[in-house]
Order: C-alpha cells, then structure tokens, then sequence
C-alpha cells in the first residue's frame, strides 16, 4: 500500500516538472540535479516514442528517470501521435544542452546554494531518489 502511495507521488512530480520544463530547466539546482541522476537510454529499443499501450503497467523499478520524464513530456507537449518524433527529437536536444550546461556549471565554485528555492530541492530530491 505504501509503495503505491510513492509511485503517484513520482508520477505527479513527474507531470509537475514535465509541464514546467522551462521553469525547472532555469534553475542551477535542477540542471546540477540532472547530473546525478543515470543518463537516459541510448538504445533505441528503450527509448520508443510510441505512447504506451492503454492499460500497459508501468515498472518504475526498472525504469530510467529521464526516459519517464522525457515520456511525461510528450504526452503534455505532443499529444499528437504526429508531433511525437518532432517533439522527442526537441527534448532529447534540449536535455542535453542542459546537461552540458550543468557540466560547466559543475566545474565552477558555486557558493550561492542557499539562495535557492527550498521547494526546488524538495521537489527534486523527492521525484529523483
């Protein structure tokens, strides 16, 4: 029972971020978040751009956070099965621009830590671990 209350809590997280993408993507904490979570799939055979069949269960054990993220934003960003392949290309661009972002940002001292939001690393530290 306990563990189905921690998947909705991940999926609305999930939703929240995906409809937000933007907002979240401005923010250094989530960009340096990016960075410690595993990359999303490289295999092709993960990473279907097909929505998942009605019913279909969903397996968050074994699932890529990113890959699930990346599914949530299709489904609010192209609803439309023909947008799909447009919008994922879209995506995977602009998470990899963020990560290389990230990257850079990692490498410079950041002492302004404290000036974030604190539901910004709540929020993050929640839907990502």
């Amino acid at each position: 029972m306990r563990r189905y209350g921690v998947i909705k809590i991940r999926e609305y997280c999930l939703d929240t971020i995906a409809c937000n993408f933007e907002t979240f993507a401005d923010t250094r904490d989530f960009r340096a978040m990016l960075l410690t979570v595993p990359p999303p799939s490289g295999d092709s055979s993960l990473r279907t751009t097909a929505p998942s069949a009605p019913g279909a269960a969903l397996n968050t054990d074994q699932g890529n956070l990113l890959d699930d993220l990346r599914e949530k934003w299709l489904e609010a960003e192209a609803a439309d099965l023909d947008k799909r392949d447009e919008s994922a290309l879209l995506f995977d661009k602009r998470l990899e621009m963020l990560m290389l972002v990230a990257k850079k940002e990692s490498e410079t001292v950041v002492d302004d830590i404290q000036d974030s939001p604190a539901w910004t690393f709540l929020l993050c530290e929640f839907c990502f671990t």
